[in-house]
C-alpha cells in the first residue's frame, strides 16, 4: 500500500444517504487536541479566575472533581463535567450572589435560588481555555487536608484560616514574636 492509499487516523468516514463525508476526531479539532485534556478527568482541580465566562455555579477558588471531557463541535469547543458534591463545605464560602429573588434583585446565591446542582457540564472554547481554568491538585493532599478540617468540627468559611493555623503549627519557627503591641502603631 503507498503512502497515498493509507486512511488518514485522524478521520472516520461517515456515510450518510449517498455522500460521503470526512469526520474530524479530537486530534483534528483542538487548539492542540482533546488528548491534552483527558489526563484531568478523575483529578481533583482548583477553578481559576477564567470559569467566570461560564456564567455558572463554578466560582474561582472552588474545587471540583473532573468527571468527563469530550468534545463538541469542530471549533475545538470542549465539554467539561465537573462534580462538586465532595467539595460542598469547602466550596460554599465562594458561592457568589449571581441569582435573582423575588424582586429581581441579584443577591441569591445558586443554592438559595434551588439552581444549584452537583454535577454539571461547563463548556469551554477549547483545551487551553481548559487548562487556564483549572488548576490540577495533588488529590491525595487535598483529600487528607479537607477530611482534617471536617473532623475538626469548625464551619466551612473558616477553612483558609484552619489551614494557616496547620501552616503555623508545623512550622514553629513561622512566625517570630507576635506578642500585641510590639509593632509599629497605626
Amino acid at each position: 500500500m503507498t503512502s497515498r492509499h493509507r486512511r488518514r487516523p485522524s478521520l472516520m468516514i461517515s456515510k450518510r444517504g449517498s455522500h460521503l463525508r470526512q469526520i474530524p476526531q479530537p486530534a483534528e479539532t483542538g487548539d492542540a487536541g482533546l488528548s491534552r485534556a483527558l489526563p484531568l478527568v478523575g483529578r481533583c482541580v482548583t477553578l481559576r479566575e477564567t470559569i467566570r465566562a461560564c456564567e455558572s455555579y463554578a466560582q474561582p477558588g472552588m474545587r471540583a472533581r473532573v468527571r468527563k471531557v469530550r468534545g463538541c463541535g469542530l471549533n475545538g469547543a470542549i465539554s467539561v463535567t465537573l462534580d462538586f458534591t465532595e467539595f460542598e463545605p469547602f466550596n460554599k464560602p465562594f458561592e457568589a450572589s449571581a441569582w435573582l429573588d423575588q424582586h429581581l434583585v441579584v443577591q441569591l446565591t445558586a443554592r438559595e435560588a434551588g439552581a444549584y446542582v452537583p454535577i454539571e457540564d461547563y463548556f469551554l472554547m477549547g483545551v487551553d481555555q481548559a487548562r487556564e481554568a483549572m488548576i490540577p491538585l495533588d488529590d491525595r493532599v487535598s483529600s487528607a487536608l479537607q477530611a482534617r478540617f471536617q473532623d475538626s468540627g469548625r464551619d466551612a468559611g473558616e477553612y483558609i484560616a484552619w489551614l494557616e493555623e496547620q501552616l503555623a503549627e508545623a512550622n514553629p519557627g513561622l512566625i517570630e514574636d507576635s506578642t500585641p503591641g510590639t509593632g509599629e502603631p497605626f
